[in-house]
Formats: C-alpha cells, sequence, structure tokens
C-alpha cells in the first residue's frame, strides 16, 4: 500500500474504513460500522485478528456462535 492510501477512507455498503498503518506481515484499520450494517463471514487460517470495539456494541459470528462486544475492550481472535 502506497504511502497515499494510508488514511484514505473507503466506503462500503457497511459503512467505511481507513488503513491507519501497513508494514510487513501486519495491516492496522479502523472499521465504522454504520448501526445495523453486516460485514461478511470470514475465515483466516493464517492471521490473527484484534478488535477494539471503540463505541456501542458490535455482534459477531464465532465458530457460528453469536457474541457481543462491548466497547473498550480488547478481543483477540485466532
Amino acid at each position: 500500500m502506497s504511502l497515499n492510501e494510508l488514511n484514505k477512507e473507503y466506503f462500503r455498503p457497511w459503512g467505511s474504513y481507513i488503513c491507519l498503518d501497513q508494514g510487513l506481515g501486519y495491516q492496522v484499520k479502523r472499521l465504522n460500522v454504520i448501526p445495523g450494517g453486516i460485514l461478511s463471514l470470514q475465515r483466516h487460517f493464517r492471521r490473527a485478528e484484534h478488535w477494539t470495539v471503540v463505541s456501542g456494541t458490535a455482534r459477531i459470528t464465532l465458530d457460528e456462535k453469536e457474541f457481543d462486544l462491548q466497547s473498550m475492550n480488547l478481543y483477540l481472535f485466532r
């Protein structure tokens, strides 16, 4: 990703995201999900995800189970 693409906002049907940083083996994004917005289900075999809900509550599906993630907590998924 070029320097021009860092901090550029990309819009999706569920909201938007900004790539804050990227390096060898990692990428940091800030996702802004509109209320009721739904992201597609994905499975990653070779990467971990670290999520922080900044405000509100996020409902996620993990291994076919639904969980509500509360704001200001760190969640690690592998």
